[in-house]
């Protein structure tokens, strides 16, 4: 897949892209400003891990200006969970001991700090407090199970002190496949999706044989108790280290993404964290005048939505 911009393919080398971009001044605000929810998104779970309204309650946090909330964005994947058996609460308060001993499961998507309500631009300050950082790894290890997801910049600078913590270390920029421009895929096939048994799910039904991202962030480990699951084994994937989200200039810094990672896990004490690059993962959205699926709804034979319901799964103890 490639994606035109401007009426520009990008399909001939990094030396090319540089080369438009420099006469273009591309601003991919323009891509941005497409993504729209699938209002239609709808899918029956046929053999759910719960009975209605008898799962474990997922605490979605909302405090932390986060950019996906249970009004925001996050509809088609709550609805998919609830048909899972999940219960759904927001978390609406910062973190302390006293609040986080009454949560099981905690996702933070899109966290911000204050200073970067609508202004996506260096510098992106930690969205959590220390105080709040140390709460959670305390959590965690008392058995706490946390999903964290940061997309593109500036969202990986909020919570890039906190995952460092865990030895994350997030790339505050935008990935993109240099090439194609466009979904990246990670595959079974060409080892970019790794063995696990979130990627085996509990049956035969539940396997994913391929996940496709749009966009987002990605990650180095630096934890030999982390468990990589979605590979940037590819020379072509590259991370633009922009000042200013959706700006990429001629100047902007690369760094190259092969090796490094956009989905892992780690089990701590008794607790499980899973790290994800890319947000539209937990939504169902479309994207550009084609309005192309991107998350739970891609057309993959819900590889994708399989995958998100095979972390949580795993969030809650039903895959070890």
């Amino acid at each position: 897949m490639t994606i035109d911009i401007k009426g520009v393919k990008f399909i001939k080398s990094i030396w090319v892209v540089y080369c438009l971009i420099e006469i273009f001044l591309i601003d991919i605000n323009q891509l941005n400003a497409q993504q729209i929810l699938d209002s239609t998104f709808a899918y029956k779970v046929e053999n759910p891990v719960y009975p209605l309204n008898s799962g474990p309650i997922i605490h979605i946090d909302e405090y932390h200006n986060n950019d996906m909330s249970i009004n925001v964005r996050m509809f088609p994947l709550l609805k998919l969970l609830r048909h899972d058996g999940y219960r759904i609460q927001s978390y609406n308060d910062s973190f302390s001991t006293e609040l986080l001993n009454e949560v099981e499961i905690l996702v933070i998507i899109g966290a911000l700090h204050k200073s970067n309500i609508n202004n996506w631009k260096l510098p992106t300050p930690s969205a959590l407090t220390d105080s709040e950082m140390n709460v959670l790894l305390e959590w965690i290890d008392n058995g706490g199970s946390l999903l964290l997801v940061a997309d593109h910049m500036p969202f990986p600078g909020a919570i890039q002190k906190f995952s460092s913590k865990l030895g994350v270390n997030w790339y505050n920029g935008f990935v993109i496949d240099s090439i194609n421009w466009g979904m990246t895929v990670f595959s079974r096939r060409d080892n970019t999706l790794l063995k696990h048994p979130i990627i085996e799910g509990k049956n035969k039904g539940e396997k994913v044989n391929w996940v496709a991202t749009y966009y987002g962030s990605g990650f180095k480990i630096e934890n030999d108790s982390i468990i990589g699951l979605l590979s940037f084994n590819n020379p072509n994937i590259v991370s633009y280290q922009t000042e200013q989200a959706w700006k990429i200039y001629p100047e902007t810094p690369i760094v190259s993404f092969k090796n490094l990672y956009q989905g892992a896990i780690l089990k701590k004490g008794k607790g499980r964290v899973a790290f994800i690059g890319e947000a539209s993962l937990f939504s169902a959205q479309l994207v550009g005048e084609q309005q192309n699926p991107v998350g739970l709804n891609f057309q993959n034979e819900n590889q994708n939505l399989q995958f998100v319901l095979n972390i949580f799964h795993w969030l809650s103890k039903e895959i070890d």
